[in-house]
């Protein structure tokens, strides 16, 4: 069921993160947006450059107010953190996936162009944040079910990754896939603040590490151990020839 494409945008209490706003983390990503990325600047340097305006006004203030240097390290903080926790639950499940299904691994190492596809059909595949805990704000009716307003729902992003009525062929898995309009950042104003950062990791991650390493295998008669809440092998026995 694509119910997950149906709910009105309001029925759900999404939560706020740490204590930010969509609006201030908007405005904190088009701030970073203008620091060169070939650049490292230090903490000091990027708040003496926005205290002396180097960056864009867009950036500097919301609804007419600047923003704190508290404010902005948070921002700075939340964004790295959304591009970084998940990362390596996602890179893990990746390299595992890879390890048990050698033609797609061969077929990665024979054609790297594939890997930014790659990526983004492992994030269906291999959703990391399976489901998310939230409340209704108001009663809504999904198919045959009915949920109250206040009452507790999961949101399976899971599920809704691996749905035949919106992905064709959704249980197999296909690094041409087309059409891959997956949950795995989340949906609307509360998508994964750091989205862009992970899948610029992964796609070097699988680049660099297919790279040097093309041939692997889960070591024959151990079972790798996923954690029960976000998906992460917490253990992966890994067998390469050198």
């Amino acid at each position: 069921m694509d119910a997950y494409g149906r709910l009105p945008a309001d029925s759900f209490d999404l939560g706020q993160g740490n204590g930010l706003d969509v609006t201030h983390a908007r405005h904190g990503s088009l701030l970073l947006a203008e620091v060169d990325e070939d650049e490292i600047v230090t903490v000091e340097e990027f708040m003496e450059r926005f205290e002396a305006g180097t960056y864009s006004a867009r950036g500097r203030t919301i609804d007419g107010e600047r923003l704190t240097r508290s404010e902005i390290l948070d921002i700075c903080f939340l964004l790295l953190l959304a591009g970084l926790d998940t990362v390596t639950a996602t890179l893990g499940c990746n390299i595992a996936y890879l390890a048990s299904n050698p033609s797609k691994r061969r077929s990665l190492v024979e054609d790297p162009s594939l890997v930014p596809t790659a990526v983004e059909e492992l994030l269906r595949w291999e959703t990391p944040v399976t489901g998310l805990p939230r409340i209704a704000l108001q009663d809504v009716t999904i198919g045959d079910f009915e949920i109250r307003e206040g009452e507790l729902v999961t949101l399976l992003l899971g599920a809704a990754n691996t749905d035949d009525e919106h992905f064709p062929e959704a249980q197999r898995v296909d690094f041409l896939r087309e059409r891959n309009v997956h949950t795995a950042f989340g949906v609307g104003v509360h998508r994964c603040l750091g989205s862009h950062l992970a899948r610029m990791e992964l796609k070097v991650a699988l680049e660099e590490w297919h790279r040097r390493i093309p041939d692997y295998r889960i070591e024959p008669g151990e079972t790798p151990r996923v954690s029960p809440g976000i998906r992460e092998f917490m253990y992966l026995p890994l067998v390469w020839d050198v």
